[in-house]
């Protein structure tokens, strides 16, 4: 098949001939009313068929499908399908809950959670943990010495990011208390009130 090459832009009566003659060559229908790429004849709006001749309303130009579905023209009509990560005839599309399909849940690691997102998913690590939720979720690596009678021993282990640390944990006169995965806020001694927001005598 021969090759040819032209110019980006509207296709002139210059070109229209080599682009008819190459659908006609390798299809045996020229292409009337629109133009011949890559041995196929792409339409004019308002026509169909194989070789762009027969007349055909563009039905998708009236975007007839969900906003989250895509339109097909055929000739004489036109069809709807959802686009990927939506679920319905694609008239109606509604969002796939990626997280009710088990093979795709599996895929959060211990200590997260799928969370569904608009076509697609996520995993996120629990409050008190870091990480991609995909591959890990770890909390920091923390050393606690444990004495018991006459001997001590170093232990170390995972465990949860100490919210504390933070200045803004706890109200004002009040004490944070780090907890796994969490805090609590207790008021000082002689002081009432919301831990959380602040606290007064």
């Amino acid at each position: 098949m021969k090759q040819i090459f032209f110019p980006c832009g509207k296709f002139d009566d210059e070109y229209s001939n080599f682009l008819l003659d190459d659908c006609l060559y390798t299809t045996g229908r020229a292409c009337k009313h629109g133009a011949c790429l890559g041995s196929q004849c792409y339409c004019n709006d308002g026509y169909g068929g194989k070789g762009c001749d027969m007349p055909d309303a563009n039905e998708c130009k009236y975007r007839p499908c969900d906003v989250f579905g895509y339109c097909t023209n055929t000739l004489g009509g036109y069809f709807c399908a959802c686009h990927e990560g939506y679920e319905g005839d694609g008239a109606t599309c509604r969002d796939v809950d990626e997280c009710k399909i088990p093979e795709k849940a599996a895929r959060c690691v211990e200590n997260a959670e799928c969370c569904n997102l608009p076509a697609h998913y996520t995993c996120k690590c629990k409050a008190g943990f870091v990480g991609d939720g995909f591959v890990e979720c770890r909390g920091e690596t923390i050393f606690y010495i444990c004495v018991l009678k006459t001997f001590a021993k170093s232990t170390q282990f995972l465990s949860d990011v100490d919210e504390c640390l933070g200045n803004t944990a706890c109200g004002s006169n009040a004490l944070c208390v780090n907890t796994v995965g969490n805090h609590t806020c207790e008021c000082q001694q002689g002081f009432q009130g919301n831990p959380y927001n602040g606290v007064s005598q």
